[in-house]
């Protein structure tokens, strides 16, 4: 008969959450974990030894009941299915020395409770350990109005630097890739490479025995403790966290929970966690809850659908009914099969706020300051951009223009400029149509118009060039469509393969009950989002050996 006892040296790879704001004491244990996995009699929580230290383990099976396409399958074939969904999960929670590791198996990570995980865990280890040059996969997000993340995979592995990460404006958020100088049960005395994958969690291949298993946890401590990542992968580390207890949290919520009741000052975007992305493009519906409102929705998440949920509460109470509140991301229509843990709302939100001549930004639940090497980086990109002498003249924008069509036909109205405002080239890969821009210059410039009160207007203005330039260099019959539309006005003008792209901006604040004011477009006044945004802008029309120019045309004061 096999014996099931593990030799000594053996591993297995497993999942590693650390755990904040959590007491070693046996009953203290009991609070990571959610109450109703507790309370469920599927489940059993049972005090243990880990090689002399008391921990607790927890395990049991989730069951969804019938499986909602079965009723479907009766349907198309009058067969009987009765099909149910049941998933294992365990998660042993050990106290070591001063910090408290959970391990995960199946869906284990469904049972921690999210308050007590210690976000990006796993990076914090994966940044001091891992060789930079056999880098297999990094995840990261742009700092965005609308956050853009991004997968990339080498199988093999590859230099860090080779993953063409921006040097501004981004944060990783996953690192995968082989250990470097780090000796655990899996490697020790051996030449084996050892991969690990760090996000809030660690995956990595850990001992099965006892003693090796807390030698392992706690060389993954110290490596932690380290003061400084890798060289290499010290980029990946620029954007500072903020500590939990920070004075400056406090402030940096008011201003949050402002915005989340319709305030101005900073930006708002919907962001989503990474816990949820390996799971989101799977989805069927959205199990949500904040406030009083509980409800499950198949339509695609929006931040206009959280902000009507907090706008109505009272100030101070709209990041509390975020954390107290969960989305989760389900695998059937009517939320029954959750793909992903409930996780809390508020880690959907991202936010970049300005205060004291800083700025903070907010990414899954944690605040950054933005580092004076990344603002150097962003500002010097931007101030570069605003300071190029422009290749044409446009008026200022009149304090008395509350749309920008009224902009767009006050410049039409000197001759030199042609107006396509509004005026949409319909086509076999644009049947609904796309606009080249507003205004067509004397020489052919794309001239994009906007007087924007937030970023997400201006990231909106910029992915409408990238489109209607794509549309125009890649679809024949958009070309024709626009040279049909110039020479009906102007018989004797014709558009450049490359036209300069031009970015005019009014930078314009609005409060609540207050008439607009307007601010000078400098590097100070331009939401980071924004600069982030054009910044990138600017690099894909690059590639492209397109001309980029941005002219402020905000009013004197």
């Amino acid at each position: 008969m096999q014996s099931n006892t593990p030799e000594p040296g053996e591993t297995r790879k497993t999942t590693l959450y650390r755990l904040q704001e959590a007491r070693g004491h046996p009953d203290e244990l009991r609070k990571v974990i959610v109450p109703r996995y507790l309370d469920d009699e599927r489940f059993t929580a049972d005090p243990v030894d880990v090689a002399g230290i008391p921990s607790l383990l927890v395990h049991g099976t989730i069951s969804k009941g019938v499986t909602d396409w079965s009723a479907v399958l009766e349907k198309l074939t009058s067969a009987s299915i009765e099909e149910t969904n049941c998933t294992a999960a365990a998660v042993l929670v050990i106290p070591v020395d001063e910090a408290i590791f959970a391990l995960s198996y199946g869906m284990g990570h469904l049972l921690i409770e999210p308050l007590f995980i210690d976000p990006g865990f796993g990076l914090s280890f994966a940044v001091r350990a891992v060789d930079p040059k056999s880098v297999r996969q990094v995840t990261r997000t742009a700092m965005l109005a609308q956050p853009r993340y991004e997968r990339s995979s080498v199988p093999g592995g590859q230099n860090i630097r080779w993953y063409g990460i921006e040097e501004y404006g981004e944060i990783v958020g996953r690192i995968t890739g082989q250990l470097a100088n780090v000796e655990l049960t899996f490697n020790r005395g051996r030449k084996r490479r050892i991969s690990v994958a760090g996000t809030d969690s660690l995956k990595v291949h850990l001992a099965t025995d006892p003693e090796d298993l807390l030698d392992d946890l706690r060389r993954i401590g110290k490596v932690c403790a380290k003061e400084s990542p890798a060289e290499e992968l010290e980029f990946i580390a620029r954007l500072r966290a903020l500590k939990p207890r920070d004075p400056l949290i406090p402030r940096l919520n008011d201003s949050l929970d402002d915005l989340l009741g319709g305030g101005t000052e900073g930006e708002l975007a919907l962001a989503l966690p990474l816990a949820c992305h390996d799971v989101e493009e799977e989805h069927q519906s959205y199990r949500v809850k904040i406030g009083q409102r509980r409800f499950t929705t198949e339509e695609d998440l929006s931040l206009e659908t959280i902000l009507a949920l907090t706008q109505p509460l009272p100030a101070g109470r709209r990041i509390k009914a975020l954390r107290d509140g969960y989305i989760q991301i389900c695998a059937d229509h009517e939320g029954e099969e959750p793909l992903s843990r409930r996780v809390k709302g508020h880690l959907w939100i991202s936010a970049d706020i300005p205060m004291d001549a800083h700025r903070y930004f907010l990414h899954e639940g944690k605040w950054y300051e933005i580092g004076t090497a990344h603002l150097e980086t962003i500002h010097n990109h931007v101030k570069q951009l605003l300071s190029q002498a422009p290749s044409i003249s446009l008026p200022l924008w009149d304090p008395a223009f509350t749309r920008e069509d009224a902009y767009n036909d006050e410049v039409a109205r000197h001759g030199q400029f042609l107006l396509l405002d509004k005026k949409v080239l319909r086509t076999t890969q644009h049947p609904h149509g796309v606009e080249a821009c507003d205004l067509l210059g004397p020489n052919g410039e794309f001239i994009h118009v906007k007087a924007p009160t937030g970023s997400g207007e201006l990231s909106h203005l910029f992915r409408q060039a990238l489109t209607s330039y794509d549309a125009l260099r890649y679809d024949p019959e958009a070309r024709e469509e626009l040279d049909k539309l110039v020479k009906a006005t102007r018989p004797g003008m014709s558009v450049p393969a490359r036209p300069t792209v031009i970015f005019a901006i009014a930078l314009k604040s609005k409060k609540k009950g207050q008439p607009a004011t307007y601010r000078p477009l400098t590097v100070d006044t331009l939401f980071t989002f924004s600069q982030v945004s054009l910044i990138h802008t600017v690099r894909v029309f690059d590639l492209v050996q397109v001309k980029v120019e941005v002219i402020d045309i905000s009013p004197q004061p």
